[in-house]
């Protein structure tokens, strides 16, 4: 039996080791959820001033506006399996766009606002939250590479 088999039997690990490597991926456990949590709490915040602004410029016009946009969200969730990759499924989609395009110009057309007013504010809280999602990108990268770095003489027993 070779010293790793003879390690790696469950038995031959030191009690200590086996609470270090539970208390181990414990605290990742408690990193990645802390991380997920600050994640889900500003995406939910950009999502609560998005609302605000929206509602702020529509008026008594935003209960329809988000109204539509809930029933668009539906629609293509229930659309969204017969987008398959052939002729069918690429031909059932492009009419699906192109049908939805029209009914959203409609929309506006009869809320009587300026389409391209929308699209700005839109816009802008799709960019913070880009923003947001590319710094956090960039950190888990920057902590990932800063992990690999391991200094091999830094535990000469391989522990």
């Amino acid at each position: 039996m070779s010293e790793l088999d003879r390690l790696m039997n469950d038995r031959e690990i030191p009690q200590d080791l086996k609470y270090a490597a539970i208390q181990h991926s414990l605290d990742q456990i408690k990193a990645h959820y802390a991380v997920d949590k600050e994640l889900a709490n500003h995406v939910e915040q950009v999502h609560e001033n998005y609302k605000k602004e929206i509602s702020a410029f529509l008026g008594s016009k935003a209960t329809n506006y988000f109204d539509f946009y809930e029933k668009r969200a539906e629609t293509a969730r229930r659309m969204r399996p017969r987008f398959t990759a052939t002729l069918e499924g690429d031909r059932i989609k492009r009419e699906f766009l192109k049908s939805r395009l029209a009914e959203a110009n409609e929309f506006f057309k009869n809320l009587g606002v300026n389409v391209d007013d929308i699209k700005s504010i839109r816009k802008k809280y799709s960019e913070e939250f880009r923003l947001f999602i590319d710094k956090r990108r960039n950190a888990n990268a920057k902590e990932i590479h800063s992990k690999g770095n391991v200094d091999l003489n830094s535990n000469p027993e391989g522990l």
